[in-house]
């Protein structure tokens, strides 16, 4: 769990360049809302992990939109990875596949 804000540097190689990734985790506590818009930039890609046990339609303005609303104000075409985290709790694939489901299509009927 991630209580303040996190930064890892990850250096990967491809065929003809090494990249520098810095990987920034916020945690997604509201607190930090107001420190994220510096490091929204178009040459950034964005993962979005919200907990298995949090994805549910209880949860899902608080813990989905509104960092991808407060994203897509800043960045409208910014490419965002969408991830389900401890998946191991969950009872059998049909159930990974159902929260799959309900994150993505919750996202595309409401963007």
């Amino acid at each position: 769990r991630t209580i303040h804000l996190d930064l890892e540097s990850v250096y990967v190689r491809g065929l003809r360049d090494i990249f520098d990734l810095n990987i920034f985790d916020m945690g997604g506590h509201e607190l930090y809302a107001a420190v994220q818009l510096p490091f929204f930039t178009m040459s950034a890609v964005y993962a979005l992990t919200v907990s298995a046990d949090r994805a549910n339609d209880s949860n899902f303005y608080g813990t989905v939109m509104r960092f991808l609303v407060t994203l897509h104000t800043r960045l409208p075409n910014a490419i965002v990875f969408l991830i389900i985290s401890k998946i191991d709790l969950l009872e059998g694939q049909e159930q990974v596949n159902a929260k799959c489901s309900w994150l993505y299509n919750r996202v595309t009927k409401t963007l």
